[in-house]
């Protein structure tokens, strides 16, 4: 089963490899699994396949989109599963299943996403473009309209829909929010005291 993760020069750096904890993270994964990172470059022409879509890829206002967008469309094209970079394996997992879909605070999070069916990741990018149409929030919305469209709350509400649950017992372990937050704050105290 390959492991597919995604990294964007986002301001972080230009690979994963300039961003210590990710490079830690891709190689204790790496020995569970075998893993393909996607660069945006390789998005670009991953979505060339996917014509129904390019214009929607394409009117993107950030980056940020395009990662939680084409997690389907690789899934779609090369099977395996994806999880974010900043999520580290604990030990092997079995995919003998429908679908594996990670717990985040009893929600579904798209952090970690398998389906057997591949059919059913092009169910879920028609969700999103539906999403991304219809959404009526202003445009300096920009975090909460990504989380509706593409994001997090999009993907919690297909599963939602479509009686998808959660996996409680996962061997993997998620830091994004809470990490992001710990370092934020800890930046945030630096700079108060050296003023």
């Amino acid at each position: 089963m390959k492991l597919h993760q995604i990294f964007i020069d986002v301001g972080k750096g230009h690979t994963f490899r300039d961003v210590p904890m990710y490079s830690d993270f891709y190689d204790n994964n790496k020995k569970y699994y075998s893993i393909k990172v996607w660069s945006e470059e390789d998005l670009d022409t991953l979505m060339l396949n996917y014509p129904e879509f390019i214009d929607m890829y394409n009117s993107f206002p950030h980056k940020w989109y395009k990662m939680d967008f084409c997690k389907t469309f690789i899934l779609h094209s090369e099977g395996g599963f994806y999880m974010d970079m900043d999520n580290e394996i604990l030990d092997f997992f079995d995919f003998d299943c429908d679908y594996l879909v990670s717990n985040w605070l009893n929600e579904v999070a798209s952090d970690l996403i398998y389906f057997r069916n591949r059919d059913e990741y092009i169910k879920y990018a028609r969700f999103m473009k539906d999403r991304y149409y219809k959404c009526k929030m202003p445009t300096t919305w920009v975090t909460r309209r990504l989380q509706y469209s593409v994001a997090q709350k999009c993907f919690n509400q297909y599963c939602k829909l479509n009686r998808i649950s959660p996996i409680t017992d996962l061997p993997f372990k998620r830091y994004c929010s809470q990490m992001w937050l710990k370092v934020f704050n800890k930046k945030k105290i630096e700079i108060i005291k050296n003023s």
